[in-house]
């Protein structure tokens, strides 16, 4: 479960807590609390994640976000400027 303001783990857990299986999921925050691209963040995770398919959940993150919030929201607001018609 990608979250792009990473919550804490318990609060994964309780939403999880139903479901049976293992599931990785981000703690790591990768856009400021004040941003409103949460939806840009975790469309942008979305597509990165399924042509990388290779890669595990934690390799995507740290080939494709870093901890420098304002780097993260312009990377994400300039990739996904390309399926804009």
């Amino acid at each position: 479960m990608f979250d792009s303001l990473g919550v804490e783990k318990q609060t994964v857990r309780n939403i999880l807590a139903h479901l049976e299986g293992e599931c990785d999921f981000n703690e790591t925050a990768f856009q400021a609390k004040d941003s409103s691209a949460c939806g840009e963040f975790c469309v942008y995770f979305a597509i990165i994640r399924y042509f990388n398919e290779d890669l595990d959940f934690a390799e995507v993150i740290k080939e494709h976000l870093t901890s420098n919030f304002n780097q993260n929201e312009e990377k994400v607001k300039v990739f996904l400027q390309h399926f804009k018609s």
